[in-house]
């Protein structure tokens, strides 16, 4: 009779070097799950570009130089003048399209501020008075598709709104909208394929899955066992 012992763990478990080890077996393999996360967010990202550039009027092409990608585009209707829109004009601009990326501010004697938080209190609701500001206006979140694409791709925007510029023209603040959307998409590929995205990937995904202590996925196979002894 022989007897064979080993120890089996869960990707949380194992050492550093293991998961890195890990880790490098994804990126070698077509980036493993980092590639489908990769995948997955672009859908969701070209989503909210796509609903952008419908909102606003906008014709775009994704052209790509090795790993970088670029944004070409410009306005449907030829008689903007985008390079010449600036100050106040710029805001009437966007204040056509307020309906759609900003609300009216909801009032309520039912609210109370706490820690920061708005929270109802029922002891104040009844014969309470709501209403929404006819001047004040606040930020929708994720207005678009309801996924956090939307800020990305409208982050120059709020804060042009917060703190204006009048000297940008509508031709610029627009180009560092796509800038910044492609940037954040840069930095969310490289992430997904970094040890700490892959790490979080893989713990979402490897419910049953055991590792040797080396990172050697355990196949169910006892037979390799005797390479692991105790």
């Amino acid at each position: 009779m022989k007897e064979v012992k080993v120890k089996l763990y869960e990707f949380s478990e194992l050492s550093e070097d293991a998961k890195h080890a890990i880790c490098e077996r994804d990126r070698e393999n077509t980036y493993g799950l980092g590639y489908d996360t990769q995948r997955i967010h672009g859908e969701e990202r070209i989503d909210s570009l796509d609903a952008f550039c419908e909102l606003f009027g906008i014709v775009y092409k994704i052209d790509y130089d090795h790993q970088y990608r670029f944004i070409s585009w410009r306005f449907q209707d030829y008689s903007i003048d985008d390079e010449k829109i600036s100050g106040k004009y710029l805001g009437r601009f966007l204040n056509k399209f307020y309906y759609k990326i900003r609300e009216r501010k909801w009032y309520s004697t039912c609210l109370e501020r706490r820690n920061g938080q708005r929270i109802i209190v029922a002891s104040k609701c009844k014969g309470s008075k709501d209403r929404y500001s006819k001047i004040t206006w606040v930020e929708r979140n994720c207005p678009f598709t309801g996924v956090c694409y939307d800020e990305d791709i409208l982050q120059k925007i709020w804060e042009w709104l917060e703190n204006p510029d009048w000297k940008i023209t509508l031709h610029d603040l627009f180009e560092n909208c796509f800038h910044y959307f492609l940037k954040s998409w840069e930095d969310e590929d490289d992430y997904d394929i970094s040890d700490e995205g892959l790490s979080e990937s893989i713990e979402a995904n490897s419910e049953g899955k055991l590792y040797f202590e080396d990172g050697t996925e355990f196949n169910g196979d006892y037979g390799e066992f005797e390479d692991y002894v105790a």
